[in-house]
């Protein structure tokens, strides 16, 4: 899988992104998306990064969401590991 493949849509999804993928290397991923609700007319601005270390993963994400009612902020930290090949 490739990491621009992360980004592709869902067939129910009711949101249409653009993503930008700002920086490829053998070990990170720098992108920024905006999002667009069809239904809702809500606006979502992703930026992220994710950082390879041999088995290892990190990456910090920070979203706003925005419509006519709400606004909403989001920060998601995360980690991993290789735990082996899938069966």
């Amino acid at each position: 899988m490739s990491f621009s493949a992360m980004f592709d849509s869902e067939p129910d999804d009711v949101e249409e992104c653009k993503v930008n993928i700002k920086r490829i290397s053998s070990n990170k991923l720098l992108f920024e998306s905006v999002c667009t609700d069809t239904e809702a007319g809500g606006v979502s601005k992703t930026v992220g990064e994710m950082n390879l270390n041999g088995k290892t993963l990190t990456s910090l994400v920070e979203s706003t969401t925005s419509d006519e009612s709400f606004s909403m902020k989001m920060k998601i930290v995360g980690s991993g590991k290789y735990i082996g090949a899938c069966d």
